[in-house]
């Protein structure tokens, strides 16, 4: 798989700690329902480690963010302003 680039992968990291921050949920309460250690999470909200596909899904399951794959070729303007939203 290709690795995203840097300014996605932020997007991503951004959008994830903005859902952390509005629903209130500590890295305690994230550790909990994702089953990550408390220390990974820190790792990765801090920037310190590259958080693999499979702990991204538990994170966002975790906060209950629904994940979509969608080929670059079909993201228009319209589309991207409805998932801004």
């Amino acid at each position: 798989m290709e690795k995203l680039p840097l300014n996605r992968k932020n997007e991503l990291l951004e959008t994830i700690k903005a859902q952390v921050r509005e629903s209130g949920v500590t890295n305690y309460k994230l550790h909990k329902l994702s089953g990550l250690s408390q220390s990974s999470i820190s790792r990765y909200f801090n920037e310190e480690s590259d958080m693999s596909l499979e702990a991204f899904i538990k994170i966002c399951n975790a906060l209950e963010l629904k994940c979509y794959l969608v080929p670059e070729e079909n993201i228009t303007n319209e589309f991207e302003s409805v998932l801004n939203q």
